[in-house]
């Protein structure tokens, strides 16, 4: 956010004080809980995780070249 504002140097003092800002701003419960369903773990969905790997192997395998 400072640098959207122009400020680009922070000193110790005011690092941690943005740090507190963002802290608050993005450690609520929606977000927490949101992270934990994106990755199959709440509610317990190992399909998540397992479908996002066969989608990323068959793009490894459409790019590899065809074995002679």
């Amino acid at each position: 956010m400072a640098v959207r504002t122009g400020c680009t140097n922070f000193n110790t003092v005011e690092f941690l004080h943005a740090l507190h800002l963002i802290r608050i701003a993005t450690f609520k419960s929606s977000s927490i809980l949101s992270g934990w369903a994106k990755t199959g773990l709440i509610p317990y969905n190992p399909e998540v995780v397992l479908t996002r790997l066969r989608r990323q192997t068959a793009v490894v395998r459409l790019s590899t070249p065809p074995e002679l």
